[in-house]
């Protein structure tokens, strides 16, 4: 299977004013329907039709070097042909089940394990989390299980944002305003030290 030339040639291509008229459509259609928790398309105004490789075509026609590359498996590329035939394979047989053993999960789990550095090689187990957010909160609550300790120490301005309470701290010390809820319902942790690094 061929890997290595999968990004438009071409790239980059702008053929419209940006954002391209049907992008802007898309990007005030969200904004109507979905919450302004979100980030990227305030910086990134593009709604994306199709991606290869390294490379995003909007629905205007304009081709861009892709900046999410590095988000999620992205670094393999838009539609490898290896990660889509092992999709493919996996969707003939179960699309999605939590926790429980299946082929896919435990040939993933030994892989994982045979990589590890060796003092973690057999003597680590894995937690599945759904974001990096998640892998964060849950790396702050194995620190405070095993330490026993209850403080917190997060830098303001650094890169992971976090959901749920951590991330009501920070938007307090950026914003120094609490962020609006809907229905008004947050909680807070009432134990963290907040340093400011930049």
């Amino acid at each position: 299977m061929e890997v290595y030339n999968l990004s438009y040639d071409e790239a980059p291509v702008i053929k419209t004013e940006l954002p391209g008229p049907r992008s802007r459509i898309a990007l005030n259609e969200q904004d109507m329907l979905e919450t302004q928790s979100r980030t990227y398309t305030r910086a990134f105004k593009l709604a994306v039709d199709n991606a290869r490789g390294s490379t995003v075509m909007d629905l205007d026609g304009n081709i861009f070097i892709d900046w999410f590359a590095g988000i999620s498996v992205l670094n393999l590329g838009h539609n490898n042909p290896i990660v889509r035939h092992a999709i493919e394979e996996q969707l003939e047989k179960i699309v999605h089940i939590n926790e429980v053993p299946t082929e896919a999960r435990i040939n993933f789990l030994k892989t994982l394990n045979s990589v590890l550095p060796k003092e973690l090689k057999d003597h680590a187990r894995t937690m599945f989390t759904v974001t990096g957010a998640d892998a964060c909160e849950a790396a702050i609550s194995l620190a405070r299980h095993v330490s026993g300790k209850k403080p917190l120490l997060p830098l303001v301005g650094h890169i992971m944002a976090l959901p749920g309470t951590l991330w009501v701290q920070q938007q307090i010390i950026i914003t120094g305003i609490m962020p609006e809820y809907p229905q008004g319902i947050y909680t807070t942790f009432h134990f963290l030290i907040h340093i400011d690094f930049r």
